[in-house]
């Protein structure tokens, strides 16, 4: 974790502006979401990075609008293959 957290800190800047991430949430979405995000969230937690460029966000904000956006298509199966807001970026 520490080789990825050095690496993602190097080509994005450091984390501001954090919010911590509950630990009822890292169980939650742990085997839903990759390990190396999960690892992230611990040493970090929800944060904007690049002066405002790119922000990590929790999944649970945007369940609402991604079900909403994605229903009807055929990429939403979220029996099978759920979809997880897990970023965004300054413009949207």
């Amino acid at each position: 974790m520490d080789a990825f957290d050095s690496f993602f800190r190097r080509q994005v800047g450091e984390p501001t502006a954090c919010r911590p991430v509950p630990t009822t949430v890292q169980v939650r979405y742990h085997g839903r979401l990759p390990d190396l995000l999960i690892g992230l969230w611990q040493t970090a937690g929800w944060c904007g990075y690049g002066d405002g460029l790119f922000w990590s966000v929790d999944p649970r904000d945007y369940d609402d609008a991604l079900t909403s956006w994605l229903t009807g298509s055929n990429h939403w199966d979220p029996d099978n293959n759920p979809r997880h807001v897990i970023a965004r970026t300054a413009f949207g």
